[in-house]
């Protein structure tokens, strides 16, 4: 039997599953038109593996209190991966390890988390389209939020990339890169202890806060 919680992470991906079927082809192009020709198919593949990011089920650990999954599926497998791109990078000169190791590592990561959900793929992929568009027009309030945030961090880098020189280009991407790869640190935190610090049925916890507080 599929509870509550599991049934909305179900119809959460199936939604986000259709709209992918339209927004990950497109931005995967949108990255291969505006990247050097020399880098194109690495832009393209980079694309594709921040995309899949969209179907992290975060939001749904932080909302069971369950919060070091967090770690488990989505820290660690990026983490992972990112680790063994760099002496592959080193050694050949090649930067498409990265992408590939990352879109890699948060299928890996994907997969693991349904395994221990015992949420089967065939549930996930087979559903009613019209139930799904149904879904997303109940939500479309959230998701335009979202979505305006998305593009407030995310189109600096295309936009520089289509109207300057690629010298400026890679200058701007990488510190852009390094800044919200550090920001990522204090965005896991904050989505790892919402829900350890604010559980109402456990009351005031102030050890809690303070550790919280602490780690930030």
């Amino acid at each position: 039997e599929v509870g509550p919680a599991k049934s909305m992470y179900v119809e959460s991906v199936r939604e986000r599953l259709l709209l992918g079927l339209a927004v990950v082809p497109i931005a995967t192009l949108a990255a291969y038109l505006v990247a050097p020709a020399d880098v194109r198919f690495e832009s393209a593949l980079m694309a594709l593996a921040i995309a899949i990011t969209g179907y992290s089920p975060a939001w749904y650990w932080v909302g069971r209190g369950t919060p070091r999954r967090l770690v488990a599926y989505e820290a660690v497998p990026k983490l992972a991966a990112t680790l063994l791109a760099f002496p592959l990078l080193a050694a050949t000169q090649a930067i498409i390890w990265y992408p590939a190791l990352l879109l890699v590592g948060s299928l890996i990561g994907l997969w693991a988390f349904h395994r221990s959900e015992a949420v089967r793929t065939s549930t996930l992929i087979w559903f009613a389209p019209r139930t799904a568009w149904l879904g997303i027009g109940r939500n479309l309030t959230a998701a335009a939020s979202v979505t305006v945030s998305g593009v407030y961090t995310s189109l600096n880098a295309g936009v520089v990339a289509a109207t300057t020189n690629v010298a400026a280009a890679t200058d701007f991407v990488s510190g852009d890169k390094l800044y919200k790869l550090a920001g990522q640190v204090t965005a896991i935190a904050g989505n790892t202890f919402q829900g350890w610090v604010s559980e109402h049925h456990e009351g005031t916890n102030p050890r809690r806060v303070k550790v919280a507080l602490a780690a930030h």
